[in-house]
């Protein structure tokens, strides 16, 4: 939708690149490098380090990986259609991630971020 209404820059400027942005935070975590930590600290904080590692996953992670499985697919085109036929297919239903990588034609490995 932004990108047909403001261009590929602005995408790639306000969504991609903020998503690697936060995935290459996350990663740099001490914590995350060093999860044993985690486990001698105060409950509440290590709570709050798990949950904000589970909203980089969930929201930037996983889009980039959606964006990266569309450039192996043939394009967004491509995507959309695969994403049409696995929403009329789970209707009221969760999709698994291996459901999402079947429909694609592609493994886990195929869309690890470098």
């Amino acid at each position: 939708m932004y990108k047909e209404k403001y261009g590929d820059e602005y995408g790639q400027k306000y969504y991609v690149d903020r998503w690697k942005e936060e995935v290459e935070k996350m990663n740099r975590n001490f914590y995350r490098r060093h999860p044993e930590y985690l486990d001698i600290m105060p409950k509440e904080y290590a709570a709050r380090i798990r949950a904000n590692d589970l909203e980089v996953a969930m929201y930037s992670l996983m889009p980039l990986k959606i964006y990266k499985a569309a450039q192996l697919v043939g394009g967004e085109e491509a995507m959309d259609l695969i994403l049409a036929r696995l929403a009329s297919s789970n209707i009221g239903s969760f999709l698994t991630y291996q459901e999402f990588l079947d429909a694609c034609g592609l493994t886990e490995e195929d869309l690890e971020l470098e």
